[in-house]
């Protein structure tokens, strides 16, 4: 175990310590606090680090199943090996971090910067980067089905080995000096370009399209949420 400097991250870790053995499921509770300096790698079940800085911590096979993780600063984090199955990572700031090999299905990256991030062999398949910034991001051999990117920024991610059906409904940005917004079969094409020769277009079947028009709609709320949540949290800070 390495211990953070800040001396309020280190006492969130010795009270996660001391539950260990003692509860089912101890928890890291670490909101806002400087982790910088510390390894989590492999030492919790279930966490709120919402607000956290972890820039650069090693989390490496750490279990983040349905964690609040938003607002998050870490970049240059290393996620490698991580499950971060249902968790909320929205708004976070994961630029340069590594999250190869990573479990996110079914996880909220709305909004998050990701830059230069590696996804490398992560399954993500019913994830949702709304709005998100992945430019530079490595998806290479990566599990995308049914991912959902509306409005996401792209230009420069590679897709080679990638595999899954992904929406192509919704426009992504693939601008690089200003934006240019592609959706549908231009979308697919431009997907095959990057690499992405395996993946195909998901068309839901006709009986889901109340459905998915919902969630669509759900979907821009949420992210009108996350802008208000955002100025709220920082405005707090």
């Amino acid at each position: 175990m390495k211990f953070p400097p800040d001396p309020a991250a280190r006492k969130a870790i010795e009270d996660y310590e001391a539950q260990r053995g003692l509860v089912d499921f101890p928890q890291l509770h670490g909101q806002d606090l400087d982790f910088r300096g510390a390894d989590l790698s492999g030492i919790c079940e279930i966490a709120n680090l919402a607000g956290a800085n972890l820039e650069g911590v090693p989390m490496r096979g750490t279990s983040f199943v349905g964690a609040i993780l938003f607002f998050m600063h870490a970049p240059r984090a290393d996620f490698t090996n991580a499950d971060l199955v249902k968790a909320d990572i929205d708004g976070s700031n994961l630029e340069n971090a590594c999250l190869v090999n990573i479990q996110g299905q079914r996880a909220s990256w709305a909004s998050i910067k990701a830059q230069g991030a590696d996804f490398t062999g992560a399954t993500l398949y019913d994830a949702f980067f709304h709005n998100a910034d992945l430019r530079d991001v490595s998806f290479r051999d990566a599990d995308l089905f049914r991912i959902s990117w509306d409005g996401a920024r792209l230009a420069g991610a590679r897709f080679d080995g990638a595999t899954g059906a992904v929406d192509v409904d919704d426009p992504v940005d693939v601008g690089t000096d200003e934006s240019h917004f592609i959706q549908g079969d231009e979308l697919l094409a431009w997907l095959h370009a990057q690499g992405g020769t395996e993946l195909t277009a998901w068309t839901p079947p006709a009986e889901h399209n109340d459905v998915r028009i919902f969630t669509k709609s759900m979907q821009r709320s949420e992210g009108s949420l996350l802008q208000t949540l955002r100025r709220w949290w920082q405005r707090k800070r």
